[in-house]
């Protein structure tokens, strides 16, 4: 089955559940070896969180699921993180730089489109600084991932191409 396909089997099997669960039964299914339990408990977060829950207090759960070796779970686990940029912008932040020097490109992919990308529309200038000071201190990996960014405005978009260009010159590509 592909991705997709589990994923909507996991989002029809959180109906089942009551609107809110507790945080032990959350934290019960994050800890399973099976990685569908492990989606489950990052869908039924987004539910309690878009349901008015304060995403903050899952904030350290996703963060962990974020690096799981199942990748549903670990995008699921960037949108769960991903759910707390205007609140803790800061504390996304510490995922983006965690990650976004990964060696897996799926990992990058993921931190640049959930993540960075909205992390960056949300306060560019503060955000941008962090980036550039990643790559000046050799995490040259968080340059992909910025290059993953698709963004809505112009003038971050000119501004970010404007920035790989340079700081690609004259470097080889892994």
């Amino acid at each position: 089955m592909g991705t997709s396909g589990a994923l909507e089997k996991v989002w029809r099997r959180a109906e089942s559940y009551p609107a809110q669960i507790g945080e032990e039964e959350i934290l019960r299914l994050s800890e399973s070896k099976d990685a569908r339990d492990r989606l489950l408990s990052l869908v039924l977060i987004q539910r309690q969180i878009e349901r008015g829950a304060d995403g903050r207090v899952y904030l350290p759960l996703a963060r962990r699921m974020v690096s799981d070796a199942e990748n549903n779970c670990r995008w699921q686990a960037a949108i769960v993180v991903g759910m707390s940029i205007e609140s803790v912008p800061d504390e996304v932040w510490k995922v983006v730089r965690e990650h976004g020097d990964s060696e897996d490109e799926d990992m990058r992919s993921a931190i640049a489109t959930i993540l960075l990308e909205h992390l960056l529309e949300f306060d560019f200038d503060r955000y941008f600084a962090f980036v550039r000071d990643e790559v000046s201190a050799g995490r040259l990996r968080q340059l992909d991932t910025l290059s993953m960014c698709a963004f809505s405005d112009d003038k971050i978009n000119k501004e970010v191409g404007n920035y790989i260009r340079n700081a690609t010159r004259g470097r080889p590509r892994e």
